[in-house]
């Protein structure tokens, strides 16, 4: 089987996620609203999502330059998927520091 696989697909996406959930670019007071209320659930959503993207990718294989493409896109993926992994701990911590009366 041969896939096409447009890599500034995913790459845009995780742009556009990571700034959005940063607040990063302007956004509707409404949606400002929920990226922040939900954050926890964005994130931890972005991790799966990232985990699916790599189990998918490490399935397939490329030739010549398709192939430092294809890795490349492997560790832009894992880096998005640090980056909320990273987040959901933030999150963590200030919770914990809240419920000890330190936040």
């Amino acid at each position: 089987m041969k896939i096409d696989l447009d890599p500034e697909n995913i790459q845009v996406a995780m742009d556009m996620w990571r700034k959005a959930t940063d607040m990063e670019i302007p956004l509707a007071p409404e949606l400002r609203s929920h990226f922040f209320t939900r954050r926890g659930s964005i994130l931890e959503g972005f991790v799966k999502t990232a985990n699916n993207w790599i189990m998918l990718l490490n399935g397939c294989d490329a030739t010549g330059d398709d192939l430092v493409t294809l890795d490349a896109l492997r560790k832009e993926i894992t880096v998005f998927k640090s980056w909320a992994e990273s987040g959901i701990d933030e999150l963590a911590k200030l919770a914990a520091e809240v419920n000890s009366g330190k936040g």
